[in-house]
């Protein structure tokens, strides 16, 4: 998670006054017991060509072992900045 807050600060916010940047984190355990952990910018977003399971890009590349080492589903959402979202079973 530290990957994706690093990248929001380094290229999602270019755009935005500093008073006007979000990020957001949430940890919550869902309906069917399953731990959601989302972290979420209102940056300017991903761009659509780019395929983060795809990225040659470090950080993604560890997003990416992270979620396949927890047996996680990763989500990807662009509506009003990026939001990650890993859901996994609790252990």
């Amino acid at each position: 998670m530290n990957e994706l807050a690093s990248n929001a600060f380094k290229y999602a916010f270019d755009t935005l006054p500093t008073e006007a940047a979000r990020l957001e984190l949430e940890l919550f355990e869902t309906a069917s017991n399953k731990v959601s952990l989302r972290i979420k910018d209102n940056g300017k977003g991903l761009p659509e060509h780019l395929v983060p399971e795809q990225s040659s890009s470090f950080g993604l590349r560890l997003v990416n072992t992270l979620s396949r080492q927890l047996d996680s589903t990763l989500s990807l959402m662009r509506e009003g900045g990026t939001s990650y979202q890993l859901e996994f079973e609790r252990k």
